[in-house]
């Protein structure tokens, strides 16, 4: 048996050898040694499970997101253009988080809350510094919104 892996092996370095770039053999050639390699276990069997993902993976048709994500690799997301927050959300969030802050004797931080914010709803996705902007464009929005209310309703009650 052991003629029969080292002819495997062997075969398999040399079709490397003709056909370089082949990540599937490449795949196949680190599953076949990876055992005999002096690496932490963890490392072997994420080479073994991966190189079983890459075996299975269509490589025609296959979902490229898919087979990353089952090779540990995750897309990182580009983070939230200032205009892609939530003002309504960052608003409440922030009016809400700071009036705990002041109930339990804090003074209001901005700056303290949107790194809060950014570390526990963005998951540390954007920036402290693009929370804190876009909740000052959500709070100018809102007395904006309130001015103008006041204006109709001032119109309104003339009539």
């Amino acid at each position: 048996m052991a003629d029969e892996d080292s002819n495997f092996l062997d075969e398999l370095v040399e079709d490397g050898k003709l056909a370089e770039g082949d990540a599937k053999k490449a795949w196949k050639l680190l599953a076949a040694i990876i055992d005999d390699a002096d690496l932490p276990i963890w490392v072997k069997d994420y080479v073994k499970r991966s190189a079983a993902a890459v075996a299975d993976y269509d490589m025609e048709t296959g979902d490229q997101t898919l087979l990353a994500h089952m090779l540990g690799f995750y897309k990182e997301r580009e983070p939230k253009a200032f205009s892609g927050y939530d003002l309504d959300h960052l608003l409440a969030w922030f009016l809400e988080r700071m009036t705990n802050d002041v109930d339990k004797g804090k003074k209001p931080n901005i700056s303290r809350t949107a790194r809060e914010y950014h570390e526990e709803v963005m998951n540390m996705n954007g920036t402290p510094d693009g929370v804190r902007k876009a909740y000052e464009k959500a709070r100018a929005g809102f007395e904006e919104n309130k001015q103008n209310e006041l204006a109709l309703q001032r119109i309104l009650s003339q009539r």
